[in-house]
């Protein structure tokens, strides 16, 4: 909403207009705002946010550029309504849960190409407010202007200016951080691969950690040939079963499956789906599609009839970006495929 006034100002026999800019009128409303909910007082950090409540962490304080595993929610400011959330509860709340969706911990760079300069503020602290720590929730008033990410100025004076945007309650719990968001994914593969008794051995050059599922393939009472390639251009079958790294199913092609995790959906086909095969595994696809290159890459180590399982890192999955609503950014995936007849 733009507001707007003119004051006149008479010299001599002449008149001036001055026109309040939108941003002016947008701090005007702002702090209003904060006057009328008996926050003006609050004190103001960083580039003009209000932390109105803070439950300290423990440990060091969370660096600048760290990848930070944090669950928010955004509120708006003027009726209080959710805006956004991470939690399942509050998804409840709101009847938009869904057992495909994801409920857990987000991860991003402590960064302003990640963040908005709001929150870079609520992390960073200022005044009496330490930085944020592990463990630490903390909430605050952001106004419209410290809302957009990926902009920068040096006062909150430009931002006003500059900047528009909604005016937002964030809280925000920090579950931890990690310096190397790729070793931290590394070390919890590694730790599933321990869990199911395989060790550091089973990974492969292309940054997939396979094994071959062997109780897989007696319960399905298939003979591998395991010293048969396929050529190149060849319509192979799977079936697959992809799982978040602590095992929830997110997708799959068995409608038993999808049934028992609670996201079926029957609108959708449950049967296996062609490969077809390429020269180089950068270049399988599935029906016509494209797939990920970690999934692409556990095909590659697999032989006709073989069961197996890939674990690999969000850089061969989604990225930091993830794909909603199943999968969060940075995430490692697990995929369990068997390479079956044509349905």
């Amino acid at each position: 909403m733009i507001l707007a006034a003119a004051l006149v100002l008479v010299a001599a026999s002449c008149a001036k207009t001055v026109s309040e800019n939108s941003g002016d009128a947008s701090q005007r409303a702002f702090e209003s705002w904060l006057e009328v909910h008996d926050y003006g007082q609050t004190e103001k950090i960083g580039h003009g946010i209000y932390i109105i409540s803070d439950i300290p962490g423990t440990g060091e304080c969370v660096p600048d550029s760290a990848y930070m595993f944090i669950h928010f929610n955004a509120r708006t400011m003027e009726d209080s309504t959710l805006a956004s959330y991470t939690e399942r509860r509050l998804a409840e709340q709101m009847g938009t849960y869904t057992a495909a969706g994801y409920y857990g911990f987000y991860t991003y760079r402590n960064v302003l190409s990640e963040l908005n300069t709001g929150v870079l503020d609520m992390v960073k602290g200022g005044g009496k407010w330490d930085g944020m720590r592990p463990g630490g929730r903390r909430a605050a008033i952001v106004p419209g202007w410290l809302t957009s990410s990926s902009v920068t100025y040096d006062t909150e004076q430009e931002y006003i200016d500059n900047v528009s945007g909604s005016d937002y309650i964030y809280e925000m719990y920090v579950d931890g951080y990690c310096l190397d968001i790729e070793k931290w994914q590394q070390d919890t593969i590694q730790k599933v691969m321990l869990r199911t008794g395989k060790t550091v051995s089973d990974s492969t050059s292309t940054g997939v950690w396979y094994y071959r599922d062997r109780a897989r393939e007696q319960e399905r009472g298939v003979t591998v040939l395991d010293t048969v390639t396929f050529p190149s251009d060849t319509t192979i079958y799977i079936d697959y079963i992809g799982r978040l790294i602590d095992g929830k199913v997110f997708d799959t092609t068995i409608e038993d499956t999808a049934k028992m995790y609670n996201i079926y959906d029957a609108s959708s086909t449950y049967e296996p789906v062609s490969i077809t095969w390429s020269s180089d595994s950068t270049s399988i696809k599935m029906s016509s599609s494209s797939v990920i290159n970690g999934f692409a890459f556990t095909l590659w180590e697999m032989h006709p009839y073989e069961s197996g399982r890939g674990i690999f890192p969000a850089r061969l999955g989604y990225g930091s970006s993830g794909s909603s609503p199943s999968i969060p950014g940075y995430a490692p995936l697990i995929f369990d495929i068997d390479i079956v007849d044509a349905p």
